[in-house]
């Protein structure tokens, strides 16, 4: 573990919650630094930094959970139509057999 250094200013304390990994605790944070956990925690309650950006709750607030609903994925395939001329068409299953019908009528009818 790395020695503790000077007494830092509002500044530098600043500086160093700027940097700090937003995916760790403080004092996991503080301990790959070499820097007292409790230290991070005291400079973040004096100059008023939240835990994470953006996040700023009540004491006490309760979490709000919301139920999500994801639709499923929407399966297509795709189809190959090979015509009496060689020529091979790519289409989706969603497309409409009139239309289909008529696309390979044009194409068949074209040298």
């Amino acid at each position: 573990m790395k020695k503790q250094s000077k007494r830092w200013t509002a500044a530098e304390a600043g500086k160093v919650l700027d940097r700090t990994d937003r995916a760790k605790s403080d004092n996991s944070y503080a301990e790959s630094q070499g820097i007292n956990g409790q230290r991070l925690s005291w400079w973040r309650k004096r100059l008023g930094r939240p835990r994470r950006a953006g996040v700023k709750r009540a004491k006490g607030a309760a979490r709000k959970f919301v139920e999500v609903r994801a639709k499923p994925a929407a399966l297509t395939i795709t189809l190959e139509v090979l015509l009496a001329n060689g020529r091979q068409v790519r289409v989706s299953d969603q497309v409409d057999p009139e239309v289909l019908s008529r696309i390979a009528d044009a194409l068949e009818k074209q040298c």
